[in-house]
């Protein structure tokens, strides 16, 4: 969370030079926190403490591949919740410290603007499908755990 209360991700590889998708969540309360951008050169991809570091207090996590969500990375951000990875593949996400951690959280992985869970679905719009897959697939996983935890 924020300093002003509003639930705080970290857009840690941006894929949408015009971050217009980012923007739409800033319209709607989410204080956003700006990663490095995929298009500028050279990329610098963040280590674990940079992570840790710009992540602090974050609910979510979104971004394509390169940087790795490890153990001690999930561990120290217990404000953690969703984690939205765009790419092929979860090699670069310590899927089981995922499922060994004591609190809740999701992961969604999307490939080309198609989401690879069965709880949401977003269309592509070309190069800026990316972001918008996740944010759906962050809503729906929030909905979902919303559920979940009513049911028991």
């Amino acid at each position: 969370m924020s300093a002003q209360g509003l639930p705080s991700v970290l857009a840690f590889e941006r894929y949408d030079p015009t971050d217009a998708s980012l923007d739409w969540l800033r319209e709607r309360g989410v204080n956003v926190i700006f990663g490095n951008a995929l298009w500028e050169m050279p990329f610098k991809r963040f280590t674990e403490d940079e992570l840790i570091a710009k992540a602090h207090g974050c609910v979510a996590l979104m971004g394509a591949s390169g940087t790795r969500i490890t153990r001690r990375v999930i561990q120290a951000l217990p404000d953690l919740r969703y984690i939205s990875k765009y790419g092929i593949g979860v090699d670069s996400i310590d899927i089981d410290a995922v499922t060994d951690c004591s609190f809740s959280l999701d992961l969604h992985v999307s490939t080309s603007g198609n989401l690879s869970t069965s709880c949401a679905a977003a269309p592509s719009n070309g190069s800026r499908g990316a972001v918008p897959a996740a944010l759906a697939a962050i809503a729906a996983l929030g909905l979902v755990a919303a559920r979940r935890r009513r049911q028991g």
